[in-house]
């Protein structure tokens, strides 16, 4: 499976935690030449995938088609645009740079492109090719040339295998150990038995959820993935959060509003209150 990483992300984003809540936005990105050059749309996307490199440790899956659901983009991602403009690079299993076999690669398609857009003047061509991802290459072109021959002459990937690795990003972190091998395994076996992927991404879901709010994240108490994805099924459990654990409301805020009616005696009416009777 192919990915993708931010490049300089540790020196613009510090947090200590995985899928921080927010990440910073600094505003020199409005005078950096590389950012005002990508098409609006661009920008918009490479934004979000800011956002989404955060989460999955800045190793996201180089999928046009899971990228475009997960974003909830309305219009096709140009990774090979923000490739070229320096944004992002391909990146290997454990999120290192592929740029050392790379290089060369990017500068040939780099000249390639420049001598065409000489040839027939002006910048439409590149423009057209840049705003359709189907007819640029340059990331496919960079993973071609990291991929080893064999690698390259293989079967594409299992799609159930990318389906696993999409949810172990998702899992959340256990102390003591968690094997992936085992945890794959057991996902896989669930798949072949039947199950529904939502049903085992959504249990991951609330199972995740269920863990940050009981404050689990990190311990040894999280469930190993060769248990959560196993015979048991025990991603189909509600995982509930407690009441007391549960986000709570803010206390609804009453403004004081005094009156300025005062009592008929008091508004120099003649009318004077009746005595209590005196009892004689």
């Amino acid at each position: 499976m192919n990915y993708i990483r931010i490049k300089n992300l540790e020196k613009f984003q510090h947090y200590k935690h995985r899928s921080p809540p927010w990440i910073r936005l600094h505003r020199s990105v409005l005078r950096d030449h590389a950012f005002g050059r990508l098409q609006d749309a661009s920008k918009a996307h490479l934004m979000m995938l800011w956002l989404l490199a955060t989460e999955y440790e800045n190793k996201v899956p180089a999928d046009l088609g899971w990228l475009g659901s997960i974003l909830c983009t309305t219009e096709p991602i140009n990774l090979d645009e923000l490739v070229s403009a320096g944004f992002i690079e391909p990146c290997d299993d454990a999120g290192n740079a592929l740029a050392s076999r790379t290089q060369n690669v990017t500068t040939e398609k780099s000249r390639v492109e420049k001598s065409r857009v000489e040839k027939y003047t002006g910048e439409s061509e590149k423009t057209e090719e840049l705003a359709n991802p189907e007819s640029a290459s340059l990331l496919d072109d960079l993973f071609a040339a990291q991929a080893s021959p064999a690698e390259q002459a293989s079967e594409p990937i299992n799609p159930d295998e990318t389906l696993f690795e999409l949810a172990w990003q998702e899992y959340p972190e256990r102390a003591g150990g968690n094997s992936k091998h085992d945890g794959r395994k057991a996902f896989l076996a669930r798949l072949k038995a039947g199950a529904s992927p939502d049903d085992l991404l959504g249990g991951l879901r609330r199972y995740a959820a269920y863990c940050e709010a009981m404050g689990m994240v990190g311990t040894q108490y999280v469930k190993q993935a060769a248990t959560f994805f196993g015979p048991g099924e025990h991603y189909m459990a509600d995982f509930a959060i407690p009441p007391s654990k549960q986000a709570k409301p803010a206390p609804q805020q009453f403004a004081y509003q005094p009156t300025t009616e005062l009592p008929a005696f008091l508004r120099g009416s003649r009318e004077i209150p009746p005595n209590p009777d005196p009892g004689f």
